[in-house]
């Protein structure tokens, strides 16, 4: 996982699997750069395989996290896939893009 510090809006690539075992990691990622005060935060997805529902049901709960700070969050998912998975658990008011 990496993080783009753009000041206005910082990017976290998350590359690999999406599951149970990157919930922790993840969640930290997008709470450290919520705790710099951004306009909004891009969680992008290009290069990542849900692995699990556990995995899936982490992003609608860190774009609630954002949501309730007054931060907008979007999600890169350019596998479309994904991005019903996404919907399905809960994610349906959070902006979710296929391309960056």
């Amino acid at each position: 996982m990496t993080v783009d510090d753009h000041p206005d809006t910082p990017v976290i690539r998350l590359r690999g699997g999406l599951g149970a075992g990157t919930v922790a990691v993840l969640r930290e990622a997008v709470e450290g750069v919520l705790a710099t005060g951004p306009a909004a935060v891009v969680l992008d997805l290009t290069d990542v395989v849900a692995d699990d529902e556990l995995g899936v049901w982490v992003v609608p709960a860190v774009a609630g996290e954002a949501a309730g700070r007054g931060v907008g969050f979007t999600v890169v998912a350019p596998d479309r896939a994904l991005r019903m998975r996404l919907r399905r658990v809960g994610a349906r008011h959070v902006e979710i893009t296929d391309a960056l």
